[in-house]
């Protein structure tokens, strides 16, 4: 080491996005006789079609021509890799199709530490109690929201004050916390500092990571707010809320939604719908004990499918069969 060499790796792992790395990886690994393992992050290049300009159909028709390029780049290392892994089975089934089917293939969540954040409540009385509130003649739930992560374009977040002006007239006395930072953040916090009623928006900013997990580890319920046109499977935030035992509400159809129907841990929401989520909010909260029983069951998908200490583990194993193999 001391003298700048360095011992032939047995395996060369790189991941997609970008391409640029993974293709210097792949030559590199051909040199040295090493084998390949493709690991997809996200979909480059589906992920940019939101980008282009027009409506929908219009991006699909010319989206071959400004991606094109990118998608047979990715379909080539796809192909020639020896082994091919990949962050959701949403990203496996769609970037793994050029690749010969006896190529070893392998999912790895990136899931969370479920340790890091203490076990949810498991009894309906070690939730807040009813909060009566001035605008509503009849006890509504006290409740806490959280909505961790980027605040760009590509998030379902413009909606939230319009979602807390909604509970508001409702009566609902809620919280709604809004951790993390982007082009957005600006915006949200005028909304913020102007509203009145009973549920309130509060903007963190971007928060260390103690501090992240300690305000979501006091909350009920955890907001995955993203654009399905976003094309992403599962977010990150996703994870910790599991792990932290938050019920989700979730505006993301496929995977996601599937693991969280499975578990009986959240409800949908309609993207880029102020009432709905508004609504989904209100049911689950005002059921104090289906909310715990959501949160147990988040903990119980964090722990069976979102374990890092667990799925790491499995995917090194894994890697080491492909080096055998090799």
């Amino acid at each position: 080491m001391s003298s700048g060499q360095l011992e032939r790796p047995d395996i060369i792992l790189a991941s997609i996005p970008p391409l640029e790395s993974p293709e210097a990886a792949l030559r590199l690994a051909r040199m040295l006789d090493a084998t390949f393992i493709l690991d997809v992050m996200d979909l480059w290049p589906e992920t940019f079609e939101r980008l282009l300009p027009g409506p929908a159909f219009l991006r699909k028709l010319i989206a071959p021509l400004f991606l094109g390029n990118m998608a047979a780049r990715r379909d080539k290392l796809v192909s020639e890799a020896d082994a091919l892994s990949a962050a959701t089975n949403t990203y496996a089934a769609a970037a793994f199709a050029p690749a010969p089917t006896e190529t070893p293939r392998h999912v790895c969540l990136l899931g969370a530490y479920v340790d890091e954040f203490p076990e949810p409540p498991r009894n309906v009385s070690d939730v807040p109690r009813l909060a009566m509130t001035p605008a509503a003649a009849l006890p509504t739930p006290l409740v806490e929201c959280v909505y961790g992560g980027s605040l760009e374009a590509g998030q379902d977040v413009e909606i939230l004050p319009a979602v807390a002006r909604h509970l508001s007239a409702k009566g609902i006395s809620a919280t709604i916390h809004v951790a993390g930072t982007g082009k957005l953040e600006a915006s949200l916090r005028r909304a913020a500092d102007a509203m009145t009623g009973s549920c309130r928006l509060v903007v963190h900013g971007l928060l260390d990571r103690p501090e992240y997990v300690r305000l979501v580890a006091r909350c009920d319920i955890g907001l995955v707010c993203v654009k399905p046109e976003s094309m992403v499977a599962i977010p990150y935030k996703a994870f910790d809320y599991a792990a932290a035992g938050l019920a989700i509400v979730n505006s993301l159809p496929g995977e996601l939604e599937g693991l969280v129907q499975q578990y009986e841990a959240g409800v949908t929401y309609a993207a880029g719908d102020a009432r709905s989520l508004a609504e989904a909010i209100t049911n689950v909260a005002a059921d104090r004990k289906k909310l715990v029983m959501m949160r147990v069951n988040a903990r119980r998908l964090a722990e069976r499918e979102f374990d890092r200490e667990k799925t790491y583990a499995a995917f090194a194993d894994w890697i080491e069969t492909v080096r055998g193999g090799g």
